[in-house]
């Protein structure tokens, strides 16, 4: 046997290892080791065995989550064979799982689809469970020749509690192409041929849990990933994808008809396209199946229109399909979160989404969901993330970058105040992620923006919307929303959406394990101009506020002259990605701008 071995350091990833002590003490499991083991036959026929030791350190382990295991297959072109399956209590004894253990069930995302009735997901319960009790499985997928383009599949490393052992062993004929790539380890497999097959094999050991904070980078580009395949390169995979009958993106008459029917009245391309949508959102049921399931063959978007639903994929193609009846220059794409694909290891698995391009003859490339009707284009909900053009005509692979532009939300405000009632008039503009740019003329969409007024329709004096903006100016007068208390009034400011003063998470954690990642800079600014009669003053703070780090800055002031007040209030965030050791600076700025006293505008009697 000839072998050749890499050696790769036991720290891969400053953080990543903890001691296998600390791992069992601060979890609710363990997975004492997991195999992954992958088989490719010279006649193109697959294997998948998974063994899995796992043991219980909680209650909540086997109760809410490792109490029973689920495993997806079609056997219409895999068999599912389970090898073994008991339970190690904690005094030594196994308990072999008994026959009614094993339940094969339709995959709840199948229900009522006709395309995927034929898929059935294993329902393995683990029996004699206890604290200290010990999970052992082990089964095998043979999957048929042709079924899967290649053998490729994405690994996240860490897993929802920590790993003490791993092994990922990819076994293909000699000679086979096999390509791979890691992220955020330095790591190679060790490598051996014997009777004709070479093996591949990739050893990870204590490795931590999959983090629960918030803000991390999208599709686990801050997670070490493995991803590998046999085909020769992303683009002959992605040739032989979209060579399908499906990606010919052809209607029938009667879907011809109901996209003229839907856009008769329309009078601009966006109203079109906003109408063609809203049929295949709303009209067309989405199936959450996973394309993989099904060898990733697609129907074709009459197939789909036919039976009243589809994946996310077939839906992708439905929608393209039918905005090309309609007039549009349309093409489905796959998204790839940041940092991938590999162009080496091409693998159908790193795809995280689908969406449809569109090109309106007025304004700019706009991108759209399948599974809800967009006011924005959705590729603003993907900053970082990758979009490839989906079209068996084009020779070449075709990637865009999703930027992710500033949210930025500007008020200026004129506050008239009187102790029952207010006269206010605003001006604002938004742009970036979450403005209602699609929609030009839906005044109450844009005036929803502003929280904490109760401004109305009628009280827009203008609308001005753009392709990425919308300016909106008011007038109005309400009725004071609090009454004095003790001679004091106190006033909440008001603010737009997608402040972060008001937004999810309420609360920040004191510390966490994972860099940084907003997705979007923030530019943020507030003006309110406050006039107040004779025999009233304000409480201001004593002093105006300023922070300013390496990760953005704040600054608001209080200008105090006569019976008139200017509160100018700005936070900006210039670069949303920051690492890890930064959390104190981040958690100093956002709870800065959240504090409650700075959100307030108080009034006293005199």
């Amino acid at each position: 046997m000839n072998k050749k071995i890499y050696r790769f350091p036991t720290l891969l990833i400053a953080g990543l290892l903890l001691s296998v002590v600390s791992l069992a003490q601060s979890s609710d499991a363990v997975f004492n080791n997991i195999e992954k083991h992958y088989t490719l036959y010279p006649d193109g026929r697959m294997q998948y065995r998974e063994v899995k030791d796992l043991t219980l350190n909680t209650h909540y382990a086997f109760n809410r989550i490792y109490g029973e295991t689920f495993i997806v297959f079609n056997p219409e072109a895999q068999k599912l064979a389970i090898d073994e399956a008991y339970t190690l209590m904690a005094d030594g004894k196994k308990v072999v799982a008994p026959e009614n253990a094993f339940n094969p069930v339709l995959p709840r995302p199948a229900a009522d689809f006709p395309g995927a009735a034929h898929l059935r997901e294993m329902v393995v319960t683990h029996t004699a469970l206890e604290v200290g009790a010990k999970i052992h499985l082990d089964y095998v997928i043979n999957t048929e020749a042709g079924f899967y383009p290649a053998l490729m599949d994405e690994i996240v490393i860490p897993q929802t509690d920590p790993v003490e052992n791993m092994k990922i062993i990819v076994q293909v004929p000699e000679g086979t192409p096999f390509n791979y790539h890691i992220t955020k380890l330095r790591t190679s497999p060790e490598i051996a041929t014997d009777k004709g097959f070479t093996t591949y094999t990739f050893t990870f050991v204590a490795i931590k849990a999959l983090s629960h904070d918030y803000w991390q980078k999208a599709g686990h580009s801050g997670d070490p990933v493995l991803t590998f395949s046999t085909s020769k390169d992303l683009h002959r995979l992605v040739d032989s994808y979209v060579n399908q009958k499906a990606f010919q993106l052809k209607v029938s008459p009667q879907m011809s008809k109901a996209v003229s029917a839907a856009t008769k009245e329309a009078q601009s391309d966006m109203e079109k396209i906003a109408a063609i949508q809203d049929i295949v959102v709303n009209e067309i049921y989405h199936f959450g199946i996973n394309e993989k399931h099904l060898g990733y063959q697609l129907r074709t978007p009459v197939e789909v229109w036919n039976s009243n639903g589809g994946t996310k994929a077939e839906k992708a193609l439905l929608l393209a399909a039918m905005l090309r009846s309609g007039g549009m220059n349309a093409n489905p794409v796959a998204l790839f979160a940041p940092g991938t694909p590999d162009k080496k290891a091409g693998n159908l698995n790193e795809i995280k989404e689908y969406l449809v391009q569109v090109n309106p003859k007025e304004g700019k490339r706009i991108y759209l969901n399948t599974d809800q009707s967009n006011t924005f284009s959705a590729a603003l909900n993907y900053p970082g993330y990758s979009a490839l053009l989906l079209d068996a005509a084009v020779e070449s692979l075709r990637f865009e970058n999703f930027p992710g532009p500033d949210t930025k939300r500007n008020m200026s405000l004129k506050i008239v105040f009187e102790p029952e009632k207010s006269t206010i008039t605003g001006a604002v503009t938004l742009s970036g992620k979450g403005v209602p740019v699609f929609n030009p003329v839906d005044t109450a969409t844009h005036v929803r923006e502003i929280k904490g007024l109760p401004v109305k329709t009628k009280h827009v004096t203008a609308l001005h919307v753009s392709s990425v903006s919308s300016n909106i100016t008011f007038e109005m007068e309400t009725a004071n929303p609090v009454k004095a208390k003790n001679g004091y009034f106190i006033l909440d400011m008001p603010y737009l959406g997608n402040d972060p003063a008001h937004t999810w998470p309420y609360e920040l954690q004191s510390s966490r394990t994972t860099d940084i990642d907003l997705g979007n800079g923030l530019d943020i600014n507030y003006t309110f101009d406050i006039s107040i009669p004779e025999g009233y003053a304000y409480v201001v703070p004593a002093e105006d506020v300023v922070l300013k780090n390496s990760f953005g800055a704040i600054a608001i002031n209080y200008v105090v002259d006569g019976n008139r007040l200017k509160v100018t209030k700005i936070l900006r965030v210039l670069n949303p990605v920051t690492e890890e050791q930064s959390w104190p600076e981040v958690k100093a700025l956002f709870d800065l701008w959240r504090t409650e006293n700075y959100s307030k505008l108080i009034i006293k009697a005199k």
